[in-house]
């Protein structure tokens, strides 16, 4: 579908260089207590993610303000997706966001591992919690999800996710996972040694100022980025 070509090439532009279709059906029969909602037979959706080449775009948007937003990656991300979808052709469509920020008790969650596995980006493994891709391994993130008032296309390939891990990667990652849930979810080493794991993709490993942001505390974060706006500015 042209449409879905011309999405995807408006996406990759502003640095989400992962949007994929997938059935919503698919996904409500995995997740039947939080379904999306549509109306059959339209039951197109699409998935949009990035992988690390988001950061120059990112931080392009970033050092055309005046201050660092409060939550710099949701907003960059809702504003750049919502500006698409205000322009032809896409608004002249019925749509719908979900973010990948969303709580479960809000009306516009999704779990995007799901979404991302019935797309066949990625396999979410629900023993280590974690998606991988053949391609990125790791070395990615889903934003949001988008569901369109458009029927699923038969032209569209049905991909299947398959597993991605070896049995002593798997191993290795269950285990590091188990102390993340032990620590909160806070200790950025052990959360950089579970994606570390995984030997496919690691030539998409981010690189070291994408790590010094995304692995550090939110007051650290903000003084980050700050930082590289100042710099980005005297240039």
């Amino acid at each position: 579908m042209q449409l879905i070509s011309l999405l995807q090439k408006r996406c990759k532009e502003i640095g989400f260089d992962i949007c994929e279709p997938f059935k919503i059906s698919a996904y409500n029969r995995i997740l039947t207590k939080t379904p999306l909602a549509y109306k059959p037979p339209n039951e197109l959706a699409v998935i949009i993610g990035n992988t690390k080449t988001f950061w120059s775009s990112f931080i392009s948007w970033l050092s055309s303000l005046s201050s660092v937003p409060q939550n710099p990656v949701d907003t960059y991300t809702r504003q750049s997706l919502t500006q698409i979808f205000s322009s032809s052709p896409f608004s002249e469509l019925n749509y719908r966001f979900y973010w990948s920020w969303s709580l479960p008790r809000n009306v516009d969650y999704v779990h995007v591992q799901t979404a991302g596995h019935v797309a066949g980006i990625a396999y979410y493994d629900r023993e280590v919690l974690w998606s991988v891709s053949p391609t990125w391994g790791t070395w990615f993130v889903f934003r949001s999800v988008v569901v369109l008032d458009l029927p699923w296309n038969s032209d569209f390939p049905e991909k299947i996710a398959i597993p991605v891990l070896t049995e002593e990667e798997k191993q290795q990652m269950l285990k590091l996972t188990e102390i993340a849930k032990n620590e909160g979810w806070t200790n950025s080493d052990t959360l950089l040694k579970v994606r570390d794991v995984c030997k496919v993709g690691r030539e998409h490993r981010y690189d070291l100022e994408q790590l010094s942001y995304f692995y550090s505390s939110t007051e650290a974060r903000r003084a980050f980025l700050e930082k590289i706006i100042s710099r980005q500015t005297v240039k």
